[in-house]
């Protein structure tokens, strides 16, 4: 079409064409969360809500990626989420390889572990999922204009937190559970792990093993995973999140 615009000297038409292939692109690459102004709205009266109860201190996390990746931004508040592209070329690969997701130049809040959330002083997590009440003590529902959200507190957290500066030049792999241990490894002064690999047990698509106590299962896929994830335990189905987020495109 170029080619004949210019054969033609019809240079004039070329910026028609040249915005719509912008605007179908755009359109075609944008997820859903993206093209939609609610979060704004949405991430206003909840930062409302967190003044009027004193929530201040503290990251806060989406942890169901039902917002906006700027939601913070929206809210004033801090968080690893954002949609910045002017960002640290370390700082996406660094939490990616921490366990949480990342799309395009997103990094996004969803994943990690409570280990890595206590790292990172978040004290407060935002969602429209039910969380793990032997986690996290819930705080108050939340209504919008766009959904109903749920104010978290976890059970555990630390009295420091680690500057992302310090995670970005601590150097990690690409095993996000192994940067889990070595994280933990080098605040006790100790060789002890915190997690325990267990995909080395999967057998075709079953995974089966044994918890002795209570533990907590972290489950982590790429992009290409179209699947269902069904959760068992003694033999009964459990019933969870198994929505899959982005973690690259």
């Amino acid at each position: 079409i170029y080619s004949l615009c210019l054969h033609f000297n019809k240079s004039r038409y070329l910026v028609y064409f040249i915005i719509l292939e912008i605007v179908c692109s755009t359109t075609y690459i944008m997820t859903g969360d993206v093209d939609s102004a609610q979060y704004i709205k949405d991430s206003q009266v909840i930062s409302d809500s967190l003044n009027e109860k004193d929530y201040t201190s503290g990251r806060i996390k989406n942890y169901d990626h039902s917002l906006n990746d700027d939601y913070a931004f929206v809210m004033g508040r801090t968080s690893i989420a954002n949609y910045a592209h002017a960002i640290d070329k370390n700082l996406q690969p660094t939490f990616k390889n921490l366990g949480y997701s990342s799309a395009w130049t997103r990094l996004e809040d969803v994943g990690g572990t409570v280990f890595s959330d206590a790292l990172l002083n978040y004290r407060y997590m935002i969602g429209t999922h039910d969380l793990n009440k032997e986690l996290y003590d819930i705080r108050e529902n939340i209504v919008t204009e766009g959904s109903d959200y749920q104010l978290y507190e976890p059970k555990y957290s630390l009295p420091f937190t680690i500057f992302d500066s310090e995670i970005m030049n601590r150097g990690f792999g690409s095993d996000l559970l192994e940067n889990q241990n070595i994280l933990y490894a080098d605040l006790i002064n100790e060789n002890d792990k915190i997690i325990t690999d267990v995909t080395g047990l999967v057998s075709g698509d079953t995974l089966l093993c044994r918890a002795d106590g209570k533990c907590v299962l972290y489950m982590y896929c790429d992009e290409a995973y179209e699947g269902q994830v069904k959760l068992s335990v003694n033999g009964q189905n459990v019933k969870w999140n198994d929505k899959i987020y982005p973690s690259t495109f």
